[in-house]
């Protein structure tokens, strides 16, 4: 017999050992990512706040009319305000998250800037001038 090669027993036992291990590191790559899900990042609608903006800027426009406001200096329209005098009735994306925000209006333009919860922040909104 040549006992310089491999026999049978020998590649079926050095098989068996692959196999072993590879079933151990299946297990413990199941067991560290197995129950990480990918999450899905969810579409943002921005065509549906951009209407928002929209919304705002024209109940401001239809505001600044109605009250003969003339300035020089930019102001902000409250979106808050515009729902309590009545220039809009709801305010909501389309997720029914409410919105707030304001209108800044310097007696030639209108800019919206509209926060929805955690959703939606239009670029340049700043807080303070929302309260």
């Amino acid at each position: 017999m040549n006992n310089r090669g491999w026999g049978l027993s020998d590649m079926l036992a050095i098989c068996s050992v692959l196999a072993f291990a590879l079933l151990v590191a299946v297990i413990v790559y199941y067991n560290t990512f197995g129950d990480v899900k990918e999450t899905e990042s969810p579409t943002l609608d921005v065509s549906n706040y951009a209407a928002l903006e929209l919304k705002a800027e024209n109940a401001a426009y239809s505001y600044v009319a109605d009250n003969n406001i003339k300035t020089d200096t930019e102001i902000q329209i409250k979106i808050d305000d515009l729902l309590v005098e009545g220039y809009l009735h709801e305010f909501y994306d389309n997720e029914k998250q409410s919105c707030t925000g304001y209108v800044n209006y310097d007696g030639i333009s209108y800019s919206a800037y509209i926060k929805c919860g955690s959703n939606y922040t239009t670029s340049g909104y700043i807080s303070d001038l929302d309260e």
